[in-house]
């Protein structure tokens, strides 16, 4: 029996991927759960663009809203291979890539190069953990962050929420703690042949925290990874 997998964030899914997903028994659907609205580059921020030496990306989206501002002399840190992908398909190098998505590991395999006197630029949306900034600071690294961007739900995505939690054998994945909460906006609960997969640790604790259990969990945090453990436990029995 097909089970469906409804993707909530925006964004192509590999055209291979998708194949092995319909070739395993999955129809595969997106229903993007968040939006993103750019906010105009900060006067303070124009000011020391050929100052800096280091843009740090932690997301795609990031990185896109800054690019049209971005100079030659930059040199770019990025978490993770998604984020590369988005940077060097702009037509830019990517000077540092961590092997790890999630933020702490970042910064920290970043401080391991042991540069001095680095000035970092590093846009966010208003929803970002301070974390980074705080930890670079504490090293003694210069570091201007500013807001490039809001995180506001998807309207037109939540509208179509309804369709599937009204069919049966769905599995619902979510990439952010943003979109489960813009889920949970509308959804107040899920029916028991329903599944929720999560990219990672930080989305798999909002799930938690609002009382729902997390079904699949990727080893490493990436969309690739999340849907193929999800063909990897069907062909273990659990769907």
């Amino acid at each position: 029996m097909t089970a469906t997998i409804v993707v909530t964030r925006d964004g192509a899914i590999d055209v291979d991927l998708q194949a092995a997903l319909e070739n395993a028994g999955f129809q595969l659907v997106i229903v993007p759960l968040i939006a993103f609205q750019a906010h105009p580059l900060p006067q303070q921020v124009q000011q020391e663009l050929e100052k800096a030496d280091w843009l740090f990306c932690t997301s795609a989206t990031a990185f896109e809203y800054f690019l049209p501002y971005l100079p030659t002399s930059l040199q770019i840190a990025s978490i993770g291979e998604q984020t590369s992908r988005t940077i060097r398909e702009a037509g830019r190098s990517v000077a540092f890539e961590s092997t790890s998505q999630y933020g702490k590991d970042f910064v920290e395999e970043w401080l391991a190069l042991g540069l001095e006197r680095q000035t970092i630029l590093l846009p966010q949306s208003h929803l970002a953990n301070p974390r980074i900034a705080e930890r670079l600071r504490q090293e003694g690294y210069s570091v201007l962050t500013w807001e490039m961007y809001d995180t506001v739900a998807h309207q037109a995505g939540q509208v179509q929420l309804a369709t599937y939690l009204n069919i049966d054998r769905v599995i619902w994945t979510f990439a952010s703690p943003s979109a489960w909460h813009s889920f949970t906006e509308v959804v107040k609960g899920l029916p028991t042949s329903h599944k929720i997969a999560v990219i990672g640790r930080t989305t798999a604790q909002a799930v938690m925290d609002s009382g729902y259990e997390v079904d699949l969990m990727p080893d490493r945090p990436s969309i690739t990874a999340m849907l193929e453990t999800i063909m990897e436990e069907k062909r273990n029995g659990i769907f």
